[in-house]
Order: C-alpha cells, then sequence, then structure tokens
C-alpha cells in the first residue's frame, strides 16, 4: 500500500510549504505581487533565473521586478506546473526541492526549471520536526502536522530561493 505523500496532507507542514510555494507561482501568473510576497520573508536571498546577482531583500527584488517589462493583455500568460517536491524538514527550517513545467503560452518549447527553496516556519510557534522525510523518493511523510498560533494552519516564509532554466527540458514523470 502506498502512503499520501505529506505535501498532499492539509495541516502538515510539508503541505503548507508546497501550498505556498504553488500560491508563489499563481501569483506570478496572476501578476498579483501582493500573493508572492506574503509567501517570502522581507529577507529573503534569492539567485533568481533572470538576474545574475544574489538578491538580498525584498528591495532588491522589487526592483529587479520594476526593471521587467510591464506585461500587456495581449501577452500570453505563462502556465507553471510545480512537480517532484522532495521537502526535508529539521525543526523551524524546511529545505524544498522541485522542478517547474513552464509554458511561457507563445509557441516555445517548455522550459524546464530545477529550483531549490529554504523556509522558516513563521510567527514562532516552535518546532515540532516535521516528518523529515523526502517526498517523492519513498519518505514515510505525514508525520509533520502541526499547528500555528491559536489553531492556525502552519505558515512558512521563504528565506532562500535558487532557480536555474535548465538547457535540457528533462522533467519527472508525473
Amino acid at each position: 500500500m502506498t502512503e499520501t505523500p505529506a505535501h498532499e496532507i492539509p495541516g502538515t507542514d510539508e503541505h503548507a510549504i508546497w501550498a505556498a510555494v504553488n500560491a508563489v507561482y499563481a501569483g506570478f501568473v496572476d501578476a498579483d505581487r501582493a500573493a508572492i510576497d506574503a509567501n517570502i520573508s522581507p529577507d529573503a536571498t534569492m539567485f533568481d533565473s533572470d538576474a545574475m546577482p544574489v538578491i538580498h531583500g525584498k528591495g532588491e527584488l522589487d526592483a529587479i521586478r520594476d526593471a521587467r517589462p510591464p506585461r500587456s493583455a495581449s501577452d500570453p500568460v505563462a502556465r507553471l506546473r510545480a512537480m517532484a517536491p522532495e521537502i526535508r524538514i529539521w525543526g523551524d527550517t524546511a529545505v524544498l526541492l522541485h522542478y517547474l513545467a513552464v509554458d511561457l503560452g507563445d509557441g516555445s518549447p517548455e522550459q524546464a526549471v530545477r529550483n531549490t527553496s529554504v523556509w522558516r516556519r513563521a510567527g514562532g510557534t516552535g518546532s515540532t520536526g516535521g516528518s523529515g522525510a523526502t517526498e517523492g523518493t519513498g519518505g514515510t511523510g505525514g508525520s509533520g502536522a502541526t499547528e500555528g498560533t491559536a489553531g492556525t494552519p502552519p505558515h512558512w516564509l521563504m528565506v532562500h530561493n535558487h532557480e536555474d532554466v535548465m538547457a535540457d527540458p528533462w522533467l519527472p514523470a508525473e
């Protein structure tokens, strides 16, 4: 019998992290900066696929965002599909590895992005240890259930992100 991966079980830290990264991608597609920023620490560091230097904090991120050409109504909307999450949790810190399929909607081939991000539990709700599972590679998952303050679901913020657009468009099977 196959166990349900922890990122698919509501109330687990893994689910909260996976939901947060997918909210970031939905915010990107919808051009909703607030939805993205709600899941990123204001002090986060990033290696962005469109910017060479490391980004330090929201101010530098906003400068890079503001330098991009504005999206027009006639621009095709990208479709993003995050897949194959591997989530490891140590107390209030987690690492998420995943792939992202990017369809720019312009007829070009789908791009493959490899992503690693570091997450910190927000709000100081204490350490539960999470599941410690490596999802997608046979981990057990499911034991990372925690709650935030006053019975709210756990909330995590991205504190570092590193993305690489791959020259070879290989993506894992879904």
